[in-house]
């Protein structure tokens, strides 16, 4: 699936299943109430708004209002980088009235979101001056500014830096077996394994199934903690649905499965022609490879709850079974056949579709 932003106007009242659609429309018309009543500085009522300390400058020219946090910002730059922030802007809001040198006063346009004061930061930090010149400066981004860039990236339609944190999540929850061996671990850098969680739920937010079977897989690993989940950084939890978390258990099983007989075939017998032969007429490379077999037991945990990818060598003493050419040769291959069909099936273990899942993917048997 395309990663690029869908053409179709994205509504700004519309993030999923948080109930926040109802209270966009509220507070855009409260917006157009307000333009007939100016307000005064929030600060100054009782249980009021507080400025933001990195994002409030003095000649900005609108005050976003995340709950109770206010962000004096320029307008300009976020309209020539969002369609959906241009059009908002163009209606009618309501207006602050900032006093400053005296009895000098100037008037400045106020416009709610539903977004956190948190989500929020991390926006405005990528496109306003004194933020990160780029969104990679940091070279790795924490689960929550990609979470962020990617819900309003999605939600507000600002197309490059929506696209680059898609990009890096894609990165580390790859489509292909071959992205998926360069991966160093089940998440990126910094970030807890329980974030695949949210990952799980991004995937879903913007349509993309390439991202599910890995982020559902990273899942399956959590032990309670699946359940559970965690909480962002602005309050707000961050769970996996009921049908996503009884994927989970039910692919948990069916993936250990798979994965023990992957490894008993294997392991299954030598090679035809093999010429290796014991004393008593036996293939000694079948042998050799039943007596693998059998050491597997101290490893049992290892492989259950192992990367299923994983190298069948990581559980043999010192990743050798000392077969002949031949042998060798038929196990490598038996073992490059069964990760790229175990790979291949992975939206049918986890009960989902996912478009021209595996099609690239090749059998990677050593030359």
């Amino acid at each position: 699936m395309s990663a690029r932003i869908p053409r179709k106007r994205i509504r700004i009242d519309s993030p999923p299943n948080d109930g926040s659609e109802q209270a966009d429309e509220e507070l855009l018309l409260k917006n157009r109430s307000e333009s007939s009543a100016p307000d005064t500085a929030s600060a100054q009522e009782p249980g009021g708004r507080k400025r933001d300390n990195s994002f409030w400058f003095d000649d900005g020219t609108v005050i976003l209002v995340a709950r109770d946090v206010e962000f004096r910002v320029y307008s300009g730059i976020l309209s020539v980088n969002s369609p959906v922030f241009k059009e908002l802007f163009a209606q009618t809001n309501g207006v602050h009235v900032l006093h400053f040198g005296g009895d000098r006063e100037m008037t400045c346009p106020v416009v709610s979101v539903t977004d956190s004061p948190e989500d929020l930061r991390h926006i405005l930090r990528a496109y306003m001056p004194g933020g990160e010149s780029s969104f990679y400066d940091a070279k790795k981004p924490v689960f929550d500014v990609i979470s962020a860039c990617i819900r309003l990236g999605h939600k507000y339609q600002l197309a490059p830096l929506y696209e680059q944190s898609l990009h890096y999540l894609k990165s580390h929850y790859p489509a292909t077996l071959e992205s998926w061996d360069a991966v160093a671990k089940w998440c990126p850098p910094g970030w807890d394994d329980v974030h695949a969680v949210g990952v799980v739920n991004l995937a879903r937010l913007i349509g993309d199934a390439d991202i599910l079977p890995t982020a559902l897989m990273a899942c399956t690993t959590l032990e309670d903690r699946v359940v559970h989940g965690f909480t962002r950084e602005d309050g707000s939890p961050e769970h996996l649905t009921l049908d996503d978390l009884g994927r989970c258990f039910k692919a948990k099983t069916d993936i250990r499965k798979a994965r023990l007989e992957a490894l008993f075939g294997i392991l299954d017998s030598s090679s035809p022609e093999c010429r290796l032969v014991s004393r008593l007429g036996e293939s000694s490379c079948r042998k050799t490879m039943r007596d693998a077999l059998a050491r597997l037991a101290p490893h049992i945990d290892a492989l259950m709850d192992d990367n299923p990818f994983a190298p069948y060598t990581d559980y043999i003493p010192k990743g050798n079974l000392s077969l002949c050419l031949l042998c060798q040769t038929e196990v490598n291959n038996r073992h490059a056949n069964a990760r790229v069909n175990m790979w291949k099936a992975l939206p049918e273990i986890f009960g989902i579709e996912v478009s021209g899942w595996g099609l690239g993917d090749v059998d990677q048997r050593p030359s």
